[in-house]
């Protein structure tokens, strides 16, 4: 079975390490482990390989900086989401912490509840791959299992899955204004059938009721499926041929 989301907390106030604490553990993930300087830090995510890292900038002993670039240098928890939460939240800092590898950067004055709501949003991502694995069936309710595992703020790999789609077909303008769609586009692209069928279901407004998509979001949805139509018809001339009345005279 998988374990919850494991995550290491780099933040030298105490009433901060408290709260974030209280959230981890309100999300159902589990703190991995706590430092408050950049040398324990560094050695303790190397032991642990945490999922998620949540670093401060300034610290009692060295800087969240010196954790990034250690991180990025010397290739440790690679698979780790890193994401900065601090005050020094201007330009600069961003664009440095971008630089070292941070996948997501929160101003803590303003924007805490949002790096609580991204934890719970990884915390729900990896509930839903522990029930795929334990015996989830493709006969249950699908749309059910599409609002467990997606989430409100858009997912990590749901912006790695955008970035692999051809430049025309990138649904950035639904991503930003709907990120629960996206997470849904991204989590269904493995199962066509259902990914088209998730789009129909956006685009043909059966009950009557829907206000409609922004005419961008709705040129992108548009686009991708009829991006996704091209694989349901590769698929389909590649099993005719294989099949003796799909054979050339």
């Amino acid at each position: 079975m998988t374990r919850p989301l494991q995550v290491y907390v780099v933040e030298d106030a105490p009433i901060l390490q408290r709260l974030l604490a209280s959230a981890i553990a309100a999300a159902g993930a589990e703190l991995s482990g706590c430092s408050a300087d950049a040398q324990t830090a560094i050695a303790e995510v190397f032991a642990s390989e945490p999922d998620l890292i949540l670093i401060d900038i300034r610290l009692a002993s060295g800087s969240g900086f010196d954790v990034l670039r250690a991180l990025q240098e010397q290739s440790l928890a690679p698979r780790a989401i890193k994401a900065v939460l601090t005050n020094y939240a201007d330009g600069e800092y961003r664009n440095l912490c971008a630089r070292l590898g941070a996948d997501r950067f929160f101003d803590k004055s303003l924007e805490t509840s949002q790096a609580v709501a991204f934890i719970h949003a990884l915390a729900a991502e990896r509930r839903a791959k522990t029930a795929e694995q334990v015996g989830a069936t493709r006969s249950e309710d699908w749309t059910e299992q599409r609002r467990s595992r997606v989430s409100e703020i858009l997912l990590p790999r749901t912006s790695r899955w955008i970035a692999t789609l051809p430049v025309d077909f990138q649904v950035t303008a639904t991503a930003k204004a709907f990120p629960r769609i996206a997470n849904e586009l991204a989590a269904l692209w493995s199962e066509q059938e259902e990914l088209t069928d998730y789009l129909d279901e956006l685009l043909v407004d059966r009950r009557g009721r829907r206000q409609g998509f922004p005419p961008r979001v709705l040129s992108e949805l548009h686009a991708l499926r009829a991006y996704c139509s091209t694989f349901v018809v590769a698929r389909e001339t590649r099993s005719s041929r294989r099949s003796p009345g799909g054979l050339a005279a």
